[in-house]
């Protein structure tokens, strides 16, 4: 009997399906690669080749199958340990008999064996637990009424659990319409800080509004009425207070766009195409029926052999979407009124790349930074590199 030959990778693969093996085609082709799975000069595969192929495949999965099975032994053990120091750690009668008395409760049935014999352990229990009776003593000789005094004092500053200092909260002003909010918790070495702005809720970041109000700065406080003693009282010996000292916010600075955010991204237009004179830059602008816009930029790449890519690269663009507003319903049934709110998932109008921004100077800003950025790796006598 001939044997069987397979000719492509697909009839590999079929075969091994058949043999029940759950392998690939990506697998087969990657082992095929790295010479695993062996093949004849004319790339052809003999089935004595594939079955040892297959046999190479189970020995891992046997062994990843024994490796989960001794995990999970020793996993019942460790179990089977805990339960039977539970088993031997038996609560004590008082809890037993707390126990006993809610279920007797709460399934009291007359004339039930069982509830006469929760009964009669309950019994037992409460025995067990009336004193002995005991010789008269000779009574001890009584302190000095200062010293009980002073004795019950401790004994209440010890039960008595301390108590959680309040929370100090502060609205500041930032970039937002809506002021930031701050809260401070504890004192001294276990005061913390935490602010509502978009640093002070990424994390370990520590934000300018909370070193403004740690350095005693008024000027950031939304309401003037607000007190900054209780601070200065708990930051006293606060690592926090270092910290404030050494922060100093990142200041960026602002380009005006050369055209006001009314005449639109078109506006820009002309300005952005005089940036580009002497690349091999272009700007290609379109806008929409619903007054979005956008400012592409494009580059014609070459290949080796000079031939230009059918299809230009965009780099970098500046869109504006306008936001859209609505009447929504906030609050509960009974006190919540309409409130007319932006829609979407961004109040954010513009756009650079893949990061909102909420005015054209900004946008305009980090879209000026970005192409001043690529203009030199652009020029028209240049060349970029595959």
């Amino acid at each position: 009997m001939s044997e069987r030959i397979f000719s492509t990778q697909g009839e590999v693969w079929t075969f091994l399906q058949s043999l029940g093996l759950k392998v690939g085609r990506t697998k087969i082709s990657t082992d095929f690669r790295s010479g695993r799975l062996k093949c004849t000069s004319d790339k052809q595969f003999r089935e004595e080749d594939v079955l040892a192929y297959a046999e190479s495949l189970k020995a891992p999965a046997v062994q990843e199958k024994a490796d989960r099975e001794q995990k999970l032994r020793a996993q019942r053990d460790k179990l089977r340990a805990l339960l039977a120091s539970l088993l031997r750690a038996l609560p004590d009668d008082q809890a037993v008999a707390s126990a006993l008395e809610r279920w007797l409760n709460a399934n009291d049935e007359e004339g039930s064996s069982l509830c006469a014999s929760v009964r009669d352990a309950l019994n037992r229990i409460r025995e067990k637990e009336r004193p002995l009776p005991t010789t008269p003593e000779a009574p001890l000789p009584s302190a000095p009424p200062e010293t009980e005094a002073q004795a019950d004092e401790e004994r209440e500053d010890a039960a008595m659990p301390e108590k959680e200092l309040p929370e100090l909260v502060y609205l500041v002003r930032g970039s937002s319409p809506t002021p930031y909010t701050v809260r401070f918790q504890g004192e001294g070495q276990g005061l913390t800080a935490r602010c509502s702005c978009p640093a002070g809720t990424r994390a370990k970041t520590f934000c300018k509004h909370v070193a403004a109000l740690l350095k005693g700065d008024r000027s950031c406080l939304a309401d003037d009425t607000a007190d900054l003693a209780p601070l200065r009282s708990r930051a006293e010996g606060s690592p926090l207070l270092d910290q404030a000292g050494s922060h100093s916010p990142s200041t960026r600075v602002i380009i005006p766009a050369p055209c006001a955010p009314e005449q639109g991204l078109k506006g820009l237009l002309s300005h952005v195409n005089s940036l580009l004179e002497g690349t091999r830059l272009w700007s290609d602008y379109t806008d929409k029926d619903d007054e979005s816009a956008r400012i592409a930029i494009f580059v014609r790449d070459f290949r080796k052999d000079g031939t230009p890519r059918k299809r230009p690269t965009l780099l970098l663009f500046l869109a504006y979407e306008p936001i859209r507003y609505e009447n929504q319903w906030v609050g509960d049934e009974n006190s919540g009124g309409w409130e007319y709110k932006a829609t979407g998932r961004r109040a954010l109008p513009y756009l650079v790349n893949s990061t909102h921004y909420r005015t054209l100077d900004s946008a305009w800003t980090v879209f000026t930074q970005k192409l001043d950025a690529l203009l030199p790796d652009y020029k028209e006598n240049g060349a970029l590199s595959e």
